[in-house]
């Protein structure tokens, strides 16, 4: 061999090298960083749950003594909400992935970003099966309650600022943390598949 292709051998071993080290690098930090997601989700699932479980006795009770159809609905809205609030958030919990891959780095990988795309799912959806039902229940009793109609006009304003700042939330959330957590997810599936 001569020398140039010995400096070339040299640098293209030098390249491998490198590309190797930061896609260890990217995993790492993904995985620290699904770490805490999890965390995150387990904490607000473990909330949310709690406050649904509490809620489903105190909405059963109203539901039978509201005497006007308008509150019997919208207590009855909410306590069939609270149970579908359980379901579903413990249902994003729960991924199934085939284990194909070769290395457990890349199963973990694949597992972390269907739970990520996941909750995408359901905080894209959350005003759908989240915030307009309880919606509806909340201004059904409120208006089955009182017979000061400012007081109802206000208050209905009030909730709905609410949950459109909870839905806004929820919005931000998926574009500022979870689209740009899985995009790095992907290239990192990406890498990994080009290291091999």
């Amino acid at each position: 061999m001569d020398e140039e292709n010995l400096k070339k051998l040299w640098l293209d071993a030098g390249n491998e090298q490198n590309v190797k080290i930061d896609a260890d690098k990217l995993v790492k930090s993904l995985m620290n960083t699904m770490s805490k997601f999890e965390k995150k989700i387990r904490r607000r699932d473990r909330i949310e749950i709690t406050v649904g479980v509490l809620m489903i006795p105190l909405f059963g009770w109203l539901t039978f003594t509201v005497t006007e159809l308008i509150g019997k609905i919208g207590a009855a809205i909410i306590l069939i909400n609270c149970i579908v609030t359980i379901l579903k958030l413990n249902r994003a919990r729960k991924v199934i992935v085939k284990e194909h891959f070769d290395s457990e780095v890349k199963n973990q990988l694949e597992t972390s970003l269907k739970l990520v795309r996941q909750q995408i799912k359901l905080l894209d959806s959350v005003l759908w099966w989240y915030l307009l039902p309880f919606f509806i229940g909340v201004i059904c009793l409120t208006f089955s309650s009182s017979d000061n109609l400012p007081f109802k006009v206000i208050y209905s304003i009030i909730i709905m600022a609410l949950y459109g700042f909870i839905w806004y939330l929820n919005k931000r959330a998926v574009k500022r943390q979870l689209k740009p957590l899985e995009s790095n997810m992907v290239k990192a599936l990406q890498e990994l598949d080009t290291a091999d």
